[in-house]
């Protein structure tokens, strides 16, 4: 049935049709208890008076709303009469509209394939299938990002089957006639991108969606069907008996993506490629335009094909432009020479901080196959690493060459930590400096630069570090530059620094001047750009940023003589996975680089908290994309950080059920925190242009601005009645505790403000239940915790407690580290999850597998454990000339 603007389906009202989708008319509509705009299809008639196809439509509506990955329409939830899906709404226009335009160009149609198969993939993984897939069910937002919808047709498979191995009949699901669909007995989707079985009425499984994926490529490749017919009973008929015509494809796409869509259309499925997972693979392609025919104004020329090895299922596809010219003002030259690619490292753990020596024949790595972490030397071609650190106990890391490579710098934990030298094969080690992370050499090897911070995860820094100068001959320090700065490299001409920053939550490429001066952002957007380098002639600047949609290498012309940007930001890599740290030798022909993976796995055990800490089994789920989860006080509800190009507060059953997405806009708000009643979510936000604490409630309404204190604020800790609020400023004047009520915004003006009476930074982390203290650390400069503290509430007073932990510990729970008899708290140490006693410091260890975040809730009872997935290893790509 027809709905008019202005008409009402519960919370939403209709603003405008947006056509015909394929179960249903489709609406733009406003979500008048949300305040946002989404996508309603009501079903046809003749399915809601099907009782039995209603039913699986909801059971498979509710399965897709717990279902959430960038690349795929969201879907919020369903309506009941009459019967509609509610889903996110997405600008922009469908593939099928561009298709209608002509071709699409290689290096435009290979992104936007990728993104197909990454959400697909995504789907496959949870067993649902697709099986309507077409230009016309695939949008193309103005930013980039690739959205699969309309997963109407879908069939969930049975819970803990692939959905290659579970076979779903197409008689599983609702057939509707119209112009684009045909049904005969059994046959269901639409008939030009229909496999050879499901047009035949058979079973089908995953590899329909691979055929319709290889349809649908061939389609914006060429601008035409790979098979056509006047009526879907012909179109049908040339899907069974002809085959694809693959010379039709342009003369310049890559013989890999020819082969690759040949495998896709295999009309036997026992042949045909058995998982997307292959086809995103293969189109990490390069996909480089060359930068001197966009001066010139000439066409960007053919892709070339690149000869690369593949292993461990990642693939870093790149088109590197090695520069010739050294002259001033010169245009680059960005042609593609072929190179080969070599997975270096297959040690357990994560292989990370990869460099590599300027004759290219070594490269430096860090692991913890020690049991701590050290740095590690490995001959390019080599199988036998050399650990270079072995007889330090403490963890060293960061290792690089100087550029005679005669020694290596690195930061370790010794003797209170700091930067460190030593011979190229790990002798006479030598101090430097009592702090920094991440150094890079000077060209002429006199002096190291560095940051007062570690950087492990980009997406999760909100605090401000310094660049601080070293000279390697006599230790004397410079501090560079006062505002944020991480992860520096110095520009082969010695005039120059680049580095990354935080400014608002926003994490762009800058650059200053060797000597200081005013910095120049390269990159001003809304994307995660980090870990800078620059090729060896110092005409571009090399980065990792999630601008694509995932973490890959990038790169920006500079400017030799201003040291700005000229041009805009060209892509190098394209992996599903995360590409960092890319290091050039001097010679330009091999580049090292780590390739990793990560994801998040969530877990809730009950907890003794009455006893001696006690955890009882535990309950897990899987959360690719979902971190940084605190638990609603009943434990009914996660409330977490999606981490990626896009921030977001999402909700989500303990069990991966159902989530809900509470905020949605390429702001970033992160580190969500319950109200003690639940009535609301306090969450980091940069929404306002500076890091400051707001709040929702959990139906996603009301968002409101909770501080105005333009500090950098951190976390919200809630108090006892949740009436009161602390966070603290430990990363910009002034630094210390402030105190606010809830009921309103707090300002400078009305917020109390506290500064430690100690030399050390007070970083608070949770309120005890009774009110008292709130316990917390005491932080380095480089915003490492030193100390446990507990500050009195009413002396606004201070005390360090003595707890022997291991090492270095990290931090408090966020939400409800206390325990009921608001005596004894947990941390977390390096070695696992610690009970401490705040009267006498006496620490127990929790015997629970070790997290890297924790959180108690549900007055003690439930205990919530995070554990970051992480894989990483070093890769080399080597020049083939």
């Amino acid at each position: 049935m027809a709905m008019p603007p202005g008409a009402r389906l519960g919370p939403y009202e209709i603003i405008d049709p947006l056509g015909a989708g394929g179960m249903g008319e489709v609406y733009r509509a406003r979500d008048t208890k949300l305040g946002r705009e989404v996508a309603i299809k009501v079903l046809p008639e003749l399915f809601a008076a099907d009782p039995e196809r209603l039913n699986r439509f909801e059971h498979e509506a509710r399965t897709l709303a717990a279902f959430n990955h960038q690349n795929i329409a969201q879907v919020h939830g369903v309506i009941d009469q009459p019967p509609a899906l509610v889903m996110e709404l997405v600008e922009g226009d469908d593939l099928a509209s561009r298709i209608a335009g002509g071709p699409i160009a290689v290096e435009e149609a290979i992104p936007i394939a990728r993104q197909i198969a990454e959400g697909l993939e995504a789907a496959h993984e949870r067993g649902i299938i697709h099986r309507d897939l077409k230009p016309a069910n695939i949008k193309v937002r103005g930013d980039g990002v690739v959205k699969v919808l309309d997963f109407g047709l879908a069939k969930a498979t049975a819970a803990g089957h692939d959905a290659g191995a579970e076979a779903v009949s197409p008689s599983d699901s609702p057939t509707f006639a119209s112009p684009a669909m045909t049904r005969m007995g059994v046959i269901l989707g639409t008939a030009a991108y229909m496999a050879p079985e499901q047009a035949k009425g058979k079973v089908v499984d995953k590899r329909a969606d691979i055929w319709a994926f290889g349809c649908v490529l061939y389609e914006m490749l060429t601008g035409r069907r790979v098979f056509n017919g006047e009526s879907s009973s012909e179109l049908i008929a040339a899907v069974i008996m002809s085959e694809p015509e693959l010379t039709s494809l342009p003369a310049h796409v890559p013989a890999a993506i020819r082969r690759l869509i040949q495998r896709c259309l295999e009309k036997d499925p026992r042949q045909r490629l058995r998982d997307i997972g292959e086809a995103r693979i293969a189109l990490a392609t390069p996909l480089v335009a060359d930068a001197a025919a966009a001066v010139s104004g000439k066409s960007a020329p053919s892709v070339l094909a690149v000869s690369a090895w593949v292993a461990g299922g990642v693939l870093v596809g790149a088109a590197l432009a090695w520069l010739v010219s050294g002259r001033t003002g010169a245009i680059p030259d960005s042609s593609m020479p072929e190179f080969s690619l070599k997975r270096l490292t297959e040690l357990p753990g994560a292989e990370m901080h990869p460099d590599i020596s300027p004759d290219g024949r070594q490269v430096l790595f860090t692991s913890s196959a020690s049991g701590n972490r050290d740095v590690y030397l490995l001959r390019v071609g080599g199988a036998r690493p050399i650990n270079l650190t072995a007889r330090s106990a403490d963890d060293d890391e960061q290792g690089t060459f100087s550029p005679d490579g005669e020694r290596i710098a690195f930061r370790s934990d010794r003797d209170g930590g700091g930067l460190f030298v030593m011979g190229a094969t790990g002798e006479s080690v030598r101090r430097l400096t009592t702090q920094g992370f991440d150094p890079a050499w000077s060209p002429d090897g006199r002096l190291l630069a560095y940051s007062t911070e570690a950087v492990i995860d980009p997406y999760a820094r909100n605090t401000r570090a310094q660049l601080w100068t070293v000279e390697v001959a006599s230790g004397e320090t410079t501090r560079l530059l006062e505002g944020d700065a991480v992860q520096p490299a110095w520009s082969p001409d010695g005039r120059r620094l680049a580095y990354w920053a935080n400014t608002g939550g926003q994490r762009d490429i800058w650059i200053v001047d060797a000597g200081g001066g005013t910095p120049v952002a390269v990159t001003r957007d809304a994307a995660t750009d980090w870990s800078p380098e620059w090729s060896p002639d110092g005409a571009w600047l090399y980065f990792s940023s999630d601008r694509g949609g995932t973490m890959n290498l990038w790169r920006l012309a500079i400017d030799r003589d201003s040291g700005s940007a000229s041009g805009a930001p060209q892509p190098i890599t394209n992996s599903f996975t995360g590409i960092g740290y890319a290091r050039f030798a001097a010679d330009a022909q091999r580049l090292a680089v780590m390739a990793y993976s990560r994801s998040y796995e969530l877990s809730l055990a009950p907890f003794d908290s009455a006893g001696g800490g006690k955890v009882g089994p535990e309950t897990t789920v899987r959360s690719p994309s979902l971190g940084w989860c605190s638990s609603s006080p009943s434990a009914d509800w996660l409330a977490c950080t999606s981490r990626g190009a896009q921030e977001d507060i999402v909700l989500m059953r303990p069990d991966g059920s159902e989530t809900v997405r509470l905020t949605d806009d390429p702001v970033k708000d992160r580190n969500p925190t319950w109200s003690p009643d639940g009535s609301r979510i306090g969450f980091m936000s940069a929404r306002s242009g500076e890091w400051e604490l707001w709040s929702v409630r959990p139906d996603g309404s009301d968002l409101r601005q909770m501080t105005d204190l333009r500090a950098d604020t951190s976390v919200a800790i809630w108090s006892p009645d949740g009436k009161q609020a602390v966070t603290t400023s430990s990363t910009r004047p002034p630094t210390g505790l402030w105190l606010f009520d809830t009921s309103a915004m707090a300002t400078r003006q009305n917020a109390k403000f506290f500064e430690s009476q100690l030399p050390d930074v007070f970083s608070a982390e949770s309120w005890s239940p009774d009110g008292r203290l709130i316990a917390g650390f005491l932080q380095d400069s480089g915003g490492y915790p030193r100390t446990i503290a507990l500050w009195d509430v009413a002396t606004a007073t201070l005390r360090p407690l003595k707890v022997s932990l291991p090492r270095r510990w990290a931090f408090f729970f966020v939400n409800g580290g206390w325990l009921p008899d608001s005596r004894r708290f947990l941390v977390m140490s390096d070695s696992g999850l610690v009970l401490v006693d705040s009267v006498t410091g006496q620490s127990t260890p929790v015997q629970v597998r070790a997290g890297v975040r924790y959180d108690l809730t549900a007055a003690g009872r439930t205990l919530m454990v995070e554990r970051l997935l992480y894989d990483a290893d070093v890769w080399v790509m080597e020049v083939r000339r």
